[in-house]
């Protein structure tokens, strides 16, 4: 998205960006970029420091207080102070471009942008391997609807499917950052609160600490009837306060009384069904553990890479990774 009181700015980066198959949007005021924001999610802003009505600074403070408006942005200026150009860095921009407006910093800013958020979003092995795997990437594009409007996200599969990062991974798609993701493991609730109101009521407490954050729900199929009915009204009151919910579950059964307008169902395919991907995700683990652990890169042999996609993958892609990393550190 591109922000600034210039038609003629606005025209060239918006035909630079489209020539090169980006998919670009126009705004001439904060005002008008608010409401492009309605519908739209950005991967990337342009915004002008200096605009009437309301400059690019103003909407920067705003945008960086709006959990559900973390995308990376780029400031553009013509005359830009050192001050300026702090209290926008402080406020989280990105990088900055001086009018007039040149190609080559134009995608330098750009692929600048986009290596650190690649660099940031590798550092979990599951979005590495979503990044670096045709296979995982595809499963990715085809289960997700939309994360921008789902208040809960129900993740369906086999243990070892690793629900929890593809939770965390959706979190970082929506917020491009980690923060402000919890983990609630619902049967240890139950362990330390028997009483079923003990338990609503320090299930509530803990939820009524956060807003505008991802909370993955682990461990509703071990509890009981009653407090599987407990937690689904919780949720169902607490879906106004900018949190995303994101459920564990193995079966579909225990959807039934949480389902809304604003919810998706992703089911996560065990290892299984694409055996025939193993040697690629083999290959993937071990670039990972040798670039974030400084483990030894090694080739698994032909021999290995057969019997290892022949074999059923009980543990899925969990087993996969722990078994890699544990041959690696030998």
């Amino acid at each position: 998205m591109v922000v600034d009181d210039e038609m003629e700015i606005r025209n060239i980066i918006n035909d630079i960006l489209v020539e090169e198959d980006y998919k670009s949007i126009v705004a001439s005021s904060a005002n008008e970029a608010r409401q492009l924001l309605i519908k739209h999610t950005p991967d990337l802003v342009f915004l002008d420091i200096w605009m009437p009505e309301e400059d690019g600074i103003t909407l920067l403070k705003e945008w960086a207080k709006d959990q559900s408006k973390q995308f990376p942005v780029i400031m553009i200026s013509g005359h830009a102070t050192i001050e300026t150009a702090i209290k926008a860095t402080k406020l989280g921009a990105a990088d900055f471009i001086e009018k007039p407006i040149s190609i080559e910093n134009l995608f330098g800013a750009i692929d600048k942008v986009f290596s650190e958020q690649n660099q940031e979003e590798s550092a979990d092995i599951l979005s590495y391997i979503i990044n670096n795997n045709k296979k995982f990437s595809d499963i990715f594009r085809a289960t997700i609807v939309d994360i921008t409007k789902a208040d809960i996200t129900f993740l369906i599969g086999e243990e070892g499917t690793e629900k929890e990062a593809w939770a965390k991974y959706l979190h970082f798609k929506q917020f491009n950052s980690y923060s402000n993701f919890y983990v609630f493991q619902l049967n240890l609730f139950n362990v330390d609160f028997k009483d079923e109101e003990e338990f609503e009521h320090q299930l509530i407490q803990q939820i009524n600490k956060l807003s505008n954050a991802g909370i993955f729900f682990e461990g509703l199929h071990l509890l009981d009837l009653s407090e599987q009915a407990i937690v689904k009204s919780i949720l169902k009151k607490n879906k106004d306060r900018g949190l995303n919910y994101y459920i564990s579950l193995t079966n579909k059964e225990l959807i039934e009384g949480l389902q809304s307008t604003n919810n998706q169902t992703i089911n996560i395919p065990p290892l299984r069904r694409y055996l025939h991907d193993i040697p690629e995700l083999l290959d993937v683990c071990v670039q990972y553990f040798a670039q974030h652990e400084d483990l030894a890169y090694r080739r698994f042999s032909l021999a290995a890479q057969n019997m290892l996609t022949k074999y059923s993958w009980p543990g899925n892609l969990k087993q996969l990774i722990d078994m890699v990393h544990a041959l690696l550190v030998r």
